[in-house]
């Protein structure tokens, strides 16, 4: 959504059309972007650390399920993508790691 046609009215509304104040908050916004994004996983820590732990996997709901005799058979309807998210391990990571880390 921060494409630029899209996001000068955005920033222009939250500065109630003053344009001095939006321009500059769109250029903070523009610097802020730059210094965190893309997120690297190549660096030590953060979100590589948190990836690495197991505390967040994805679980696989495909289309596919079992008759119970070990033939697959469709499930209906399917599944969406779904994320698993251990809060009990996150939290013991918490020590070092910034919310820059996991955005």
């Amino acid at each position: 959504w921060n494409s630029r046609p899209h996001a000068y009215r955005r920033f222009l509304a939250a500065r109630d059309g003053d344009v001095q104040l939006a321009t500059a908050m769109m250029e903070a916004n523009e610097k802020w972007r730059e210094e965190v994004f893309p997120i690297s996983l190549e660096r030590e820590g953060g979100l590589r650390k948190i990836l690495q732990s197991g505390s967040i996997a994805e679980v696989d709901m495909s289309n596919n399920g079992d008759d119970g005799d070990g033939n697959a058979c469709p499930r209906e309807p399917a599944l969406p993508p779904t994320v698993y998210v251990d809060f009990s391990k996150l939290q013991r990571m918490e020590e070092g790691v910034k919310p820059q880390d996991v955005v």
